[in-house]
């Protein structure tokens, strides 16, 4: 065992207190909160080319550019083309794309 201490224990001092938080400056703005996202709304757009594959499943092309690619389904009849069709939004990045006069409504997605 190691011998026993002869020397007296040396005691340190408390430290200083801590110190107060600063006051909060008060605000007469509530803080900005995020806005939600825009839902997507009905929109019209121009059919100007279908193109349908082997498996059935159709390619819509707008007069912008944009190409919309049919989810499921079997094709159907589409007007002749050019003609104004509406997007509808549905679920999950995806619309249902409604030719004119009652016309078949298929869900599509843009084209990645």
């Amino acid at each position: 065992p190691p011998p026993p201490r002869t020397e007296p224990a040396t005691v340190r001092p408390a430290p200083p207190p801590a110190q107060p938080a600063p006051p909060v400056a008060e605000t007469t703005e509530p803080a900005p909160i995020d806005e939600p996202a825009a839902e997507p709304s009905e929109q019209t757009i121009r059919i100007v080319d279908i193109q349908t594959n082997d498996f059935g499943t159709t390619r819509f092309t707008t007069s912008s550019g944009d190409v919309w690619i049919q989810q499921g389904g079997a094709a159907g009849r589409y007007p002749q083309v050019p003609f104004d069709a509406t997007l509808i939004p549905a679920m999950r990045d995806t619309f249902f794309l409604v030719s004119p006069r009652g016309g078949p409504r298929v869900r599509v997605n843009a084209a990645r």
